[in-house]
Parts: structure tokens; sequence; C-alpha cells
């Protein structure tokens, strides 16, 4: 296991001293979560669950979308050089305390675990409740 990502930094502190943040810049989506629409990326579903998890184990999670927070994104010097210089493509950039984590594709929860220093929720974990099929690049599935 990797050296877990934190100082401590502000955010709900889950022992003295140690807080832990992550913070999602997502590509432009149609909403805050992309959990919109007709038919649902099992990537971003995924991604909700972790945030779900992370989020009762008392992690404070951050997203950012640009299409709704462009200041807020710019605002941030180090993604707005990876967007400069790399354009949208470079999205999404997640971030562990501070920490850049991964570029261009979403952790998964337990990387994002790992990377906190956190043992993933093995029972109890909240998933996120569907209203829309979810698209799937599987051809047996059909959607």
């Amino acid at each position: 296991m990797n050296e877990p990502l934190y100082p401590p930094q502000p955010g709900r502190e889950l022992a003295p001293g140690v807080t832990l943040r992550v913070e999602i810049y997502d590509p432009p989506l149609c909403c805050s979560s992309g959990l919109c629409g007709p038919v649902l990326d099992p990537v971003l579903v995924a991604l909700n669950d972790a945030v779900l998890a992370l989020t009762k184990q008392g992690v404070v999670v951050t997203r950012f979308n640009p299409v709704q927070q462009l200041k807020e994104v710019m605002a941030n010097p180090e993604v707005a050089k990876a967007i400069h210089s790399g354009g949208k493509k470079v999205l999404p950039l997640v971030f562990v305390n501070g920490r850049l984590l991964k570029t261009g594709a979403y952790p998964s929860y337990e990387e994002l675990c790992e990377a906190l220093g956190l043992k993933p929720l093995l029972t109890a974990r909240p998933l996120t409740v569907l209203s829309a099929p979810i698209k799937s690049s599987d051809p047996k599935i059909k959607e």
C-alpha cells in the first residue's frame, strides 16, 4: 500500500490533526453528478457509489463541474495549468488532500481508500439508486 496522501487540511477531522479530503474536477457534465438523462454511464454510477461510501466514512468530497463552476475550477492553479496545456481531455483530475492522485480517469473506491489510508467498507456500503438504465459497452448486455 502506498503512503496515504494526507497532510492536514481544512474540512472534517477523523482523528486529531488529520483531515481527509477528496476534490474531483470533472469533465463537462450536464449536471453536478452526471447521473441524469435516459441512460447512465456506469463509470459515473461507480464514482457516485464511491463518493457516498467515502462521505459515510467522514471524508469531505467536493466535485467541480466546469459547466457550472468554471471560476472555481480555474481557481486551482494546478487544474488551470493542466487544462491550458492538455485541454479538457485531461479531466477528470482527482486530488486527495491537495495532491494529484489521478488524471484523465476516475479512480476506483479502493484506489481512493488506499490513497486516504482507509479500509474500504465491506458491509453497509451505500449504493446509488438508479431510475434509468445503465449504458454498457458490453455487446452481450442489451440496453
